[in-house]
């Protein structure tokens, strides 16, 4: 699939820049990668025309709909970069769903497996005994995750958010709930989970203390938020696990 995605990449790249349709196929003629070659260019056109991707409008080819088919969402709940990157070529406007909030409840969920499992890599049985994931018995606790810690001596609160897109900055939803158990229990921490590529791996994590300069305000009593977009970078946040060396 990686090679048919690289090749609808060319035909996205070229319907955003409106290329005329000729020039799109003299250009896959004098390619010499197979992926970008003459053949590989009017299969992928094919099927993004089909799906309504792209649309031929007097002779150029210019962007079309971004949809959630089952080849893109496959690939984008796998932390392809590919598949990201074919998004991010569609402004807002043209998308009828929103790849950063794809299956959010699933991924999630392995997001916290993830932690769950590196936790009983990392600790020893007596102290992972007391590990608890919360959110398979109170949805509504504003955390995921009671652990203990080696360092720490303590337990601490895990709210997970686990992301697929690729890049330097980490894109997450927090809910009002969680804000606010966040803010009474300075214990609480957000670890932050990439999947890409299949893989799953560590971004970082955010105290609640640390999480304070970011707090929202409300500026009309009848008017409240619940919930919040946040995008942190690497220079944001801590490394590693909290509790942890």
């Amino acid at each position: 699939m990686s090679d048919l995605i690289a090749s609808y990449l060319e035909v996205v790249k070229a319907a955003k820049a409106k290329q005329h349709f000729e020039d799109f196929k003299t250009g896959g003629r004098l390619s010499r990668d197979v992926r970008d070659g003459y053949q590989a260019r009017m299969i992928a056109f094919s099927k993004l025309l089909e799906q309504g991707f792209v649309k031929l409008d007097s002779g150029f080819i210019t962007l079309g709909v971004l949809s959630p088919e089952a080849w893109l969402t496959q690939g984008l709940l796998n932390g392809d970069s590919e598949s990201w990157e074919f998004c991010d070529a569609y402004p807002v406007r043209s998308c009828k769903f929103n790849p950063d909030r794809l299956n959010l409840e699933k991924i999630g969920r392995e997001g916290e497996d993830f932690v769950i499992s590196w936790l009983k890599q990392n600790l020893e049985a007596k102290l992972y005994a007391g590990v608890v994931h919360t959110s398979l018995i109170d949805d509504g606790a504003g955390y995921d995750i009671i652990s203990p810690t080696v360092n720490l001596q303590e337990r601490i609160l895990l709210e997970v958010k686990t992301s697929t897109r690729p890049g330097d900055n980490f894109t997450f939803y927090l809910s009002r709930n969680e804000w606010s158990t966040a803010l009474r229990n300075p214990n609480w921490y957000l670890i932050f989970v990439k999947k890409i590529q299949g893989r799953y791996g560590f971004f970082g994590y955010l105290d609640s203390k640390s999480l304070v300069n970011y707090y929202p305000r409300d500026q009309h009593p009848d008017f409240q938020w619940t919930s919040v977009v946040g995008k942190l970078g690497p220079d944001e946040i801590f490394s590693g696990f909290p509790g942890f060396k």
